[in-house]
């Protein structure tokens, strides 16, 4: 999808370029282009960020989208209603994200655990480590952010959180133990596991 941006002052129609337009959108858009300075922005892959989940037809995206000469420009999009058309507006700035409701999937962990019959003292153990990290996660850089442009999000423990874990296991548990620990911890620290930590991710421009 590309957008047609109309940058003079006294217009700035912004609309999108798709299959099944009718005439009279296309003719509009063509006396705009001969009468007007017009941008044709182009959307920057995986850029979108979304206030609402992806399945959700009434919410507020923001992209980013390169215009002829190469400048990128954030683009807010919304609608109001389902039956409504999309609306656009075009910032200078840059997306801002951050992760807020950082926590533990404790009641997964516990339920895997015991189908895996693994029980105490892994459960508190695994548990109170992931804990311990919640205050480091929103400011690392190396965190793997799994959503699907959802603001409800999965965060994968980084290098460094396995290699701890996984050496804490091998120091207070037998070898057999340690072993089973280790396989969980590469299992289960996927998208859809119970070792990420879950959170949200808040938008805006600045």
């Amino acid at each position: 999808m590309e957008l047609w941006w109309c940058r003079s002052k006294g217009c700035g129609r912004i609309s999108p370029v798709f299959f099944g337009e009718n005439e009279e959108e296309i003719e509009e858009r063509k006396k705009c282009w001969l009468e007007h300075k017009v941008s044709v922005l182009e959307p920057v892959e995986d850029s979108f960020v979304s206030e609402r989940s992806d399945i959700e037809p009434v919410k507020t995206t923001f992209f980013y989208a390169v215009d002829e000469n190469g400048k990128r420009w954030v683009v807010k999009q919304w609608r109001e209603a389902i039956e409504e058309p999309r609306c656009y507006e075009i910032f200078e700035g840059r997306i801002a994200t951050w992760i807020t409701d950082i926590h533990v999937q404790e009641d997964a962990i516990r339920q895997r655990l015991t189908d895996l019959k693994i029980k105490e003292p892994y459960e508190d153990f695994l548990i109170i480590f992931l804990k311990n990290q919640i205050p480091f996660v929103k400011y690392d850089t190396e965190m793997v952010v799994e959503g699907n442009n959802s603001p409800e999000i999965q965060i994968l423990l980084n290098r460094r959180m396995v290699v701890h874990l996984i050496a804490q296991t091998t120091l207070f548990f037998k070898e057999e133990q340690s072993v089973s620990f280790k396989k969980i911890v590469e299992e289960e620290n996927v998208s859809g596991g119970v070792l990420p930590f879950r959170g949200r991710r808040n938008v805006r421009i600045i």
